[in-house]
This record gives structure tokens, C-alpha cells and sequence, in this order.
């Protein structure tokens, strides 16, 4: 049997002594000199962790063990990324990016069941972690159902309490997807992200609890893979046997 690479096996060590999210990792001159290894093979075994989503490298800053939360995604919770990332343990930062009113495009009309251009009120947010820009989503809204959210949007951070408070609508789930794709320029910008890493792309149409008939709201959503895992859950686990 072939041995383990060198870098794999640097890797593994340095993955068993990683300390807080948060915290630097050796650089490559100082993990080559304290194991004896090359630089490039100290360069391979912190690229390997990076693969594995436990360090960051922050470009002029160095390497950073990395915290990777859980985005839950089920019928059962609320379509609320802020409060299911707070649920995972995080404390988001909401950032208004954008609110305009706009004629649906052929993309949204459809999955809102409207004709196109019919008025859709558009808010692009934008989400910090730990001060790195998490995701970028983009909702549009029926505008005869939400006048006035652009200005309810600029006071608060949360959508779905915005809806539920101030217009009666109580989101639920309708439709959901996630995928990894390759990020266009746009959203490497957008999210600060270094090169072009696969980045989760989850889409979503809401509709009103209380009026199933009609969608509400479709949501379109850019979020970093070495910060968020996307979880899907359906149904209800087993309960455990003590």
C-alpha cells in the first residue's frame, strides 16, 4: 500500500490541532521550518485545509481557522436567513443593499405565477459573519402586496418580520433548491471571495400561510461555501432511544 502523501499527512496533523474560529494558522515559512518540510508542501497542506473548509486565507493577512455554520433548509422553519443563522449559532449583519420597484422579468414572473412586468418591489441584502460577507440575496415581492417596504426595509433588518408585522403575511415555504455553482463576476465581487470557489446558489418561493394560492415572494441567494453548509432536512428524524 502507497504511502500517504506528505502534505496529506501535514494536513491531518494540522487539522487535530486547530484552536477557535477566528484564531491565525502558521504560515507556510513557519509550518516548513517546524516540520522540515518544503515550502510547497506546506503550501499543499494548508491548501488542503482549505478544501476541507477549516482555515481562510485572507489575502495580506494570512491563514485563519474558519468557522463553517449549518443553513437549515426545511418545511418546518421559518424563510428567514437571518434567524436561521442564528439559530446555527451566528449573529448576522444585515446591510440594505437596494430597493426599487421594477416590471417582473420573464424569470420571476414565472415563479411568481404573474404576468410579465407586472410591479415587483426588488431588495438586495447583503449578510456579515464574523465580518465576512456571507451572502447576497435578492427578493422580489408582489409590490400591491407590500406598499411602502422599501422605507419599512431601510429600519429593520429582518423581511420575514416586516411581513408578519406590518402587513399580516406569515411566509411560508413553497419551493426550494440549492446547488453549487461557479460565480459570475458579479457575485465574486459582491461577496469578496478570492478566485472563482464554487459558491452555493438557493433559490425559493414563499407564499402567505393564511393565502396558499399565492406566492408571495421568490428569493434568489449567493452564499459562500467555506461559511455556510446548506442542509436540507425532510420529514422528522428519529427520536432518540436513551
Amino acid at each position: 500500500m502507497a504511502a500517504e502523501p506528505t502534505y496529506l499527512e501535514l494536513a491531518d496533523g494540522l487539522a487535530a490541532s486547530l484552536g477557535n474560529a477566528g484564531e491565525r494558522v502558521v504560515s507556510e515559512n513557519e509550518l516548513a521550518e517546524r516540520h522540515g518540510v518544503s515550502r510547497p508542501t506546506a503550501r499543499a497542506a494548508l491548501q488542503e485545509l482549505e478544501r476541507r473548509f477549516l482555515v481562510r486565507r485572507i489575502r495580506g493577512a494570512g491563514t485563519f481557522v474558519s468557522r463553517r455554520i449549518d443553513y437549515v433548509i426545511s418545511h418546518d422553519t421559518a424563510p428567514s436567513a437571518s434567524a436561521t443563522l442564528r439559530l446555527a449559532g451566528a449573529e448576522p449583519d444585515v446591510e440594505l443593499m437596494s430597493a426599487r420597484t421594477m416590471g417582473a422579468a420573464a424569470d420571476v414572473a414565472l415563479h411568481l405565477d404573474i404576468e410579465r412586468a407586472t410591479p415587483v418591489v426588488h431588495l438586495q441584502r447583503r449578510i456579515r459573519i464574523d465580518g465576512i460577507v456571507t451572502s447576497w440575496t435578492s427578493a422580489y415581492l408582489l409590490a400591491c402586496a407590500v406598499p411602502g417596504i422599501a422605507s419599512q426595509m431601510r429600519c429593520h433588518t429582518s423581511l420575514f418580520q416586516v411581513l408578519r408585522e406590518q402587513y399580516g403575511i406569515e411566509s411560508q415555504r413553497r419551493w426550494s433548491r440549492a446547488s453549487l455553482e461557479l460565480p459570475t463576476d458579479t457575485v465574486i465581487q459582491t461577496l469578496e471571495l478570492e478566485g472563482r470557489p464554487p459558491t452555493w446558489l438557493v433559490e425559493g418561493v414563499n407564499h402567505d400561510r393564511a393565502d396558499r394560492r399565492r406566492a408571495i415572494e421568490f428569493t434568489r441567494s449567493w452564499m459562500r461555501a467555506d461559511v455556510v453548509n446548506v442542509v436540507f432536512e425532510m420529514g422528522h428524524p428519529p427520536e432518540v432511544v436513551r
